[in-house]
């Protein structure tokens, strides 16, 4: 059973970016530069521009930022612009993983849209131009993935 912690709607703030369970280092202040205050449409540009900084980015956010940033990611790789960005794909199912405790306790609507790209990215792999004798099979590691998270 998930517990609805925070509407998922607004942008997150000072309290949400200095979550008492992280650790603000440099990496999360790198992401904080590049993201605080700005809502899902003014960053997910920036994905297009830098997939491997933001996909960094979005993976070292304390979990309310995680949570609200990574509706930009998706966006990004359920857009035309993340044809043949195999990386981006890959990178986003890494993330999942790593940061699969995190996202198994978001709110619903969190979970629910992360599924949703998981099972696009599952369907679009030659669409993202990854071939899987390099990036391995999506569909099955997706298909992992959601299981983990609907469980």
């Amino acid at each position: 059973m998930r517990r609805s912690k925070k509407p998922l709607d607004p942008i997150p703030d000072d309290n949400d970016w200095h979550d008492p369970s992280w650790i603000f280092g440099d990496e999360t202040s790198g992401a904080y530069g590049t993201f605080f205050g700005k809502s899902i449409e003014q960053v997910v540009p920036l994905f297009a521009q830098d997939i491997f900084g933001c996909q960094d980015d979005v993976d070292s956010m304390p979990a309310p930022c995680l949570r609200y940033y990574i509706r930009a990611y998706i966006a990004y790789l359920m857009s035309d612009a993340s044809q043949n960005d195999p990386d981006g794909a890959r990178c986003f199912l890494g993330l999942v993983k790593r940061r699969m405790p995190d996202l198994k306790n978001a709110e619903p609507k969190v979970v629910d849209v992360v599924v949703a790209a998981l099972r696009h990215i599952a369907e679009r792999q030659e669409w993202y131009d990854a071939a899987e004798w390099i990036y391995g099979d999506f569909k099955s590691q997706a298909g992992e993935l959601i299981d983990k998270l609907e469980a």
